[in-house]
């Protein structure tokens, strides 16, 4: 779906969703690793580069894509200059195609987790809020609260498997273009039959 705008001369937005999100994991005990499953692959970085490395390669390009799962909806939000669609794109087929399992990153972002997690533990807004959340879904087994007890649960791998899983299926995804994108410039429809139209349904089977 594309919407060309002229309210930015230079920005391209993306946004891609499809049906599914946390509601598809059954096991109430892999809940926390589905919540932040699409935050642990971001950490982890992408095919052979690090988020470090990642990030060396993208200084000076304005594109970004950040994938997401949600209650009952998986995607990804992106941004890009004109002149670097090209480049978001190719983050959207590196998520679908290699998301990177790095365990060292992993470590580095639940050790982060449980220093923040830490310090809340002694704000009463914090159990405030808890308590409300649990109010509000009364109880529900389902109910994730990110506390020092629950992030124990995280599991890495398990967190992966569920991201691939969630991701599998491309031909499942809307993918919207909003700024100044003309799908009928050659380099803009070449970038979107190469990167979208080059992905395979079932990629991790």
């Amino acid at each position: 779906v594309f919407k060309p705008t002229e309210y930015k001369k230079d920005e391209i937005l993306l946004s891609a969703f499809s049906e599914g999100g946390v509601s598809k994991v059954k096991n109430t005990n892999d809940l926390i690793s589905a919540t932040l499953a699409a935050m642990v692959v971001t950490n982890n970085g992408l095919g052979s580069f690090s988020q470090v490395d990642l990030n060396k390669v993208l200084a000076g390009k304005v594109a970004s894509v950040s994938p997401q799962i949600g209650s009952y909806t998986e995607g990804f939000s992106g941004r890009s200059s004109v002149a670097d669609f090209e480049t978001m794109l190719q983050l959207v087929y590196l998520y679908y195609t290699e998301p990177r399992n790095d365990p060292e990153a992993f470590q580095s972002l639940l050790n982060m987790y449980k220093a923040s997690l830490a310090n809340a533990a002694s704000d009463p807004r914090m159990a405030f809020n808890d308590s409300v959340t649990m109010m509000v879904n009364n109880r529900h087994p389902r109910t994730v609260v990110l506390n020092m007890n629950t992030i124990d649960k995280l599991d890495h791998n398990k967190a992966v498997e569920i991201f691939k899983q969630r991701f599998s299926l491309p031909s499942d995804f809307t993918f919207v273009f909003t700024g100044n994108v003309n799908p009928n410039e050659p380099a803009v429809k070449n970038a979107i039959l190469t990167y979208l139209g080059g992905l395979k349904t079932g990629l991790f089977r």
